[in-house]
């Protein structure tokens, strides 16, 4: 089993994985900022969320750092992963989104 590691730049793109695989989603976060990743869709039928962390970047308070969501391949199919950055207490569109595509085989 192996782990396909996803980043910023795979945004609206297809990545591949097996059946057992781990498919890791890091992307840039400021918690300071009110703004979290947080997901908005998810294929689980195909892929399921084993965790979602906070790995900071930096030591300095207010510093950044990746928000890393943990996917585990489920069984074959193709499976869509929606995350917006938002904050919690504010309504209207996100600040951001990340699309991903998965093809588990």
């Amino acid at each position: 089993m192996a782990e396909v590691v996803v980043s910023e730049g795979h945004n609206g793109g297809v990545v591949r994985a097996r059946i057992g695989d781990t498919v890791t989603l890091k992307v840039a976060e400021i918690p300071t900022t009110g703004f979290r990743w947080e997901l908005a869709s998810l294929d689980s039928q195909f892929l399921a969320l084993t965790r979602d962390e906070f790995q900071p970047t930096s030591e300095g308070v207010g510093g950044g750092g990746l928000r890393v969501f943990h996917f585990l391949a489920k069984k074959p199919g193709s499976a869509g992963v929606e995350l917006r950055l938002v904050r919690s207490w504010e309504s209207g569109s996100p600040k951001s989104i990340f699309r991903l595509r998965v093809l588990v085989s």
